[in-house]
């Protein structure tokens, strides 16, 4: 019996969160193991979940406000290095 992909779509986010019914997680086990093609999209979709809670955790951060952050204390710690040379004081 071939499973159609769309009925996989929609029952991947709940397999993959462990919140599918026996039922729908045989479902999802059975398409996956009618061929290497529904495994390899399988193991496509688990990286694509997967990467889910590392982008929320990146929304999170605010990058621009720590390269600038980052930016300030190079420029500050550059500013304090003073060098003597001849008695005379450069600062970079």
């Amino acid at each position: 019996m071939s499973i159609s992909f769309s009925k996989v779509e929609e029952l991947l986010p709940g397999y993959l969160s462990g919140e599918l019914s026996d039922k729908d997680r045989a479902i999802v086990e059975n398409w996956r193991a009618e061929s290497p093609e529904h495994e390899m999209l399988y193991c496509e979709s688990l990286k694509a979940w997967e990467a889910l809670s590392l982008l929320n955790e990146m929304e999170q951060f605010n990058s621009f406000e720590a390269l600038n952050a980052g930016v300030k204390q190079v420029v500050i710690t550059r500013a304090d290095l003073i060098h003597t040379k001849g008695g005379t004081k450069i600062v970079l």
